[in-house]
């Protein structure tokens, strides 16, 4: 005798589709980021250098280094991973001149915003997955680090 066969949703085959999508894609830009994200600490600065495709590098000199500190969220909790971020003074005073500039003259360009955010961005250096421990050990290198090259003295008064 002929029966008929179940019908499967094809929402659920959607759903399925994508969830493998997106694992796929989850995977590789693990790989990449683990294969393609290096820092270093030398002398006097930090050197991040990141990207598949486009390469970018990032320094920062530890005489600039206004804050540093150290990141878990719920999932690098969970996974026992933290990010140790460090940010610079310029990062205040450029969205400061923004403001500063918005205030005085109108609304800023594209261009200017662009420029603005970039600084923003650019004076934040990321590192993430590392262990909790780790994080906290290179966060220690680094305050070490700090104390060896003091700020120098521009006579500014600031």
């Amino acid at each position: 005798m002929f029966q008929p066969r179940p019908r499967v949703s094809y929402v659920l085959y959607a759903f399925a589709i994508f969830f493998v999508i997106f694992a796929f894609y989850f995977l590789i830009h693990a790989v990449s980021m683990k294969v393609n994200f290096h820092y270093t600490l030398d002398d006097s600065n930090i050197s991040v250098k990141k990207g598949l495709i486009s390469r970018q590098e990032q320094y920062m000199s530890y005489e600039t280094i206004q804050n540093i500190w150290i990141v878990q969220g719920p999932l690098d909790k969970m996974f026992g991973t933290a990010s140790l971020r460090a940010r610079n003074a310029a990062a205040g005073a450029a969205a400061a001149a923004g403001a500063a500039k918005r205030t005085m003259w109108g609304d800023p360009s594209r261009n200017e915003r662009k420029q603005e955010a970039a600084t923003v961005w650019n004076n934040t250096i990321d590192i993430p997955g590392l262990a909790r421990q780790d994080a906290e050990t290179l966060r220690n290198t680094v305050l070490q680090k700090m104390q060896q090259n003091p700020p120098a003295d521009t006579g500014s008064g600031l």
